[in-house]
């Protein structure tokens, strides 16, 4: 009973919006990352690459929504560079295979963004889409 309490104590809390949150607090601790953080950051002002690593072991194709390039495959163990991209740009990448699912992680080091591609078990969903932002910001879905 007191579980089902506190619970709903909590979901009152959140759906009334009682939280309050110091708009530029420095988090302490484990930062527990959310679907509208960004995952890395990049410098808008300066020029910056993209790198997309195969590693799912499969052969994967990649593009982009806007069209900046034709569609081009990855072989697995490859990786291909992108330069001179517009920002926003919204890359796709996706398993030649429809059967298999990706997962792409990202980091950005000295404006050099690395996308991880690695294949899930087919029971877990993967994303396929890296946005990177006119802020610099960088999301995968």
């Amino acid at each position: 009973m007191r579980k089902s309490i506190a619970i709903a104590a909590l979901l009152v809390t959140v759906l009334t919006g009682a939280v309050s949150v110091q708009a530029n607090a420095v988090p302490t601790g484990n930062i527990i990352t959310a679907a509208w953080q960004p995952v890395a950051r990049i410098n808008p002002q300066k020029a910056y690459k993209v790198q997309i690593v195969n590693q799912a072991g499969i052969p994967v194709e990649y593009a982009s929504t806007s069209n900046e390039f034709a569609p081009r495959q990855l072989q697995p163990g490859a990786t291909g560079l992108l330069t001179q991209l517009p920002l926003p740009i919204y890359l796709l990448i996706n398993s030649v295979d429809a059967r298999f699912n990706l997962k792409c992680s990202v980091s950005a080091n000295q404006n050099v963004v690395t996308v991880t591609v690695r294949q899930l078990p087919d029971d877990q969903p993967g994303n396929s889409t890296v946005d990177i932002q006119k802020t610099g910001g960088i999301f995968v879905y």
